[in-house]
C-alpha cells in the first residue's frame, strides 16, 4: 500500500493550469510513482501528499548491518518546478543521529551540489543513496550529525514511533507494510529457486550429467547501497510490470493523462 491517497480535483485543476510547473515534471514524478509502486526492496516507502504533487514524505529502513539497521527514518522530498533537470531538497523528520531535523541536508545528491546531479536519477536512487550516506561520517557539513553509536541505536528503536502531523501517517504501519514486502519477495525468491532445480535437486546439464553435483545453498542477497558508488551504478531505466492492484495507482495515471492529452 505504499502511498495510499487520492488525488482531490483541486489539485488535478492546479497542477493542469499553473504555468509555472513543467509538464515535463508532472509527467516525470507520475511515472517515479510508478516506479515506487513496483519496488520490492523493502527498503523505503514513499508517496506524495495530496496537495501538492512536488512534495514526497518517505519513510526509509536504517542500512543494515550498522548502527541504523532497527530504525525506519521519516522525511521529505522537496521537488523544483523543472525536476529532473535539478536535484530535490531532503528534510528530515524524524530523530536519527545522522541529519539534523527539518534542515535542508548537504549531500552531493541535493541542490547544495547540483554539479553532481543527474536528470536520471530517480526518487528510488535517490533513497537508496540516503541510506548510503547515513553510514558515512558527516565531517561538519550543513545539516550533518555525529551522535555516538549508543545515541543512534537508541533512536533507531524510537523512531519506529514515529507519527507525522503533515502527511498524517504512522511510521510503525509503514514498516509493517515494508516486512510484508520482504517477507513476500523472500518467498518468491525461494519458490523460484525450487522451480530452478526441480524436485530431485540440480538439474543436469552438460557440465553436470552423471556427476554427483550437491545444490549451493542460496546467497543472501547483500544490502543495496553500501557506498556512493554502488548507488550510481543503479540502473536508472523505469520499471516495467502490472499495475497495483491498489487504486492509488489507477487515481494517479487517471490524472496523468488528464493531464497530458
Amino acid at each position: 500500500l505504499q502511498g495510499s491517497f487520492t488525488l482531490s480535483h483541486n489539485f488535478q485543476e492546479k497542477y493542469r493550469m499553473d504555468p509555472n510547473l513543467s509538464r515535463k515534471s508532472i509527467k516525470r514524478l507520475l511515472q517515479e510513482l510508478k516506479e515506487v509502486q513496483d519496488d520490492r526492496t523493502g527498503e523505503f516507502f514513499a508517496y506524495p501528499l495530496n496537495s501538492n504533487l512536488f512534495q514526497w514524505h518517505f519513510t526509509l529502513r536504517g542500512p543494515s548491518h550498522s548502527s541504523y539497521e532497527d530504525g525506519f527514518y521519516h522525511g521529505k522530498l522537496i521537488f523544483p518546478a523543472n525536476y529532473p533537470f535539478e536535484p530535490p531538497d531532503i528534510y528530515f523528520l524524524t530523530d536519527n543521529g545522522r541529519f539534523q531535523l527539518n534542515m535542508k541536508i548537504c549531500i552531493s545528491i541535493t541542490s547544495y551540489h547540483p554539479e553532481n546531479w543527474s536528470p536520471s536519477f530517480t526518487v528510488p536512487i535517490i533513497l537508496r543513496a540516503l541510506r548510503a550516506y547515513m553510514q558515512s561520517p558527516g565531517y561538519g557539513s550543513v545539516g550533518s550529525l555525529d551522535y555516538p553509536e549508543e545515541t543512534v541505536r537508541r533512536l533507531a528503536r524510537e523512531s519506529q514511533q514515529f507519527s507525522c502531523k503533515s502527511c498524517g501517517q504512522n511510521v510503525r504501519d509503514h514498516v509493517l507494510q515494508l516486512e510484508n514486502l520482504v517477507s513476500c519477495r523472500d518467498v518468491i525468491q525461494q519458490n523460484h529457486s525450487e522451480e530452478k532445480t526441480g524436485a530431485s535437486g540440480t538439474p543436469d546439464t552438460p557440465q553436470t550429467k552423471g556427476m554427483d553435483v550437491h545444490p549451493m545453498p542460496a546467497m543472501e542477497s547483500q544490502d543495496t547501497a553500501t557506498d556512493e558508488k554502488s548507488w550510481r551504478r543503479e540502473s536508472t531505466s523505469m520499471v516495467s510490470g502490472d499495475v497495483a492492484s491498489h487504486d492509488v495507482l489507477g487515481t494517479i495515471l487517471h490524472y496523468g493523462i488528464l493531464f497530458f492529452v
